[in-house]
């Protein structure tokens, strides 16, 4: 089950997913309208849908994210091919950072990975 969990705006997100109809493959799409905490957008998700944080997956590419997820235990994929580079997310131990990966192919590998 993949969702999305984005400071973006409604108008922002909605219309670029349905433009590729990406949208049918997201169960929850919680934007800056839902609420401006991940952490409790990413907690809401969990509660619907009856997961513990080992469950769950978060791919990010900001060290932000990473530090927010790391207060919820929820394991932490960073990719480099979006707002910061490898040498960002490297700067400091976060626990919960399972992976920092290059390309969306690696991405793929693991998660295959993992699941």
């Amino acid at each position: 089950m993949l969702s999305i969990v984005t400071l973006a705006s409604r108008k922002n997100c909605v219309p670029s997913l349905e433009k590729y109809n990406f949208q049918n493959y997201f169960k929850h799409i919680y934007v800056k309208e839902d609420g401006l905490s991940k952490v409790e957008n990413v907690l809401k998700i969990l509660e619907k849908e009856n997961l513990q944080v080992e469950e769950a997956i978060f791919v990010t590419d900001t060290l932000g994210d990473v530090k927010e997820m790391d207060v919820l235990g929820v394991p932490t994929i960073a990719v480099t091919y979006g707002m910061h580079d490898r040498s960002f997310f490297e700067r400091e131990k976060n626990q919960n950072l399972i992976a920092i990966v290059d390309s969306v192919t690696e991405l793929q590998e693991k998660l295959k990975e993992l699941i």
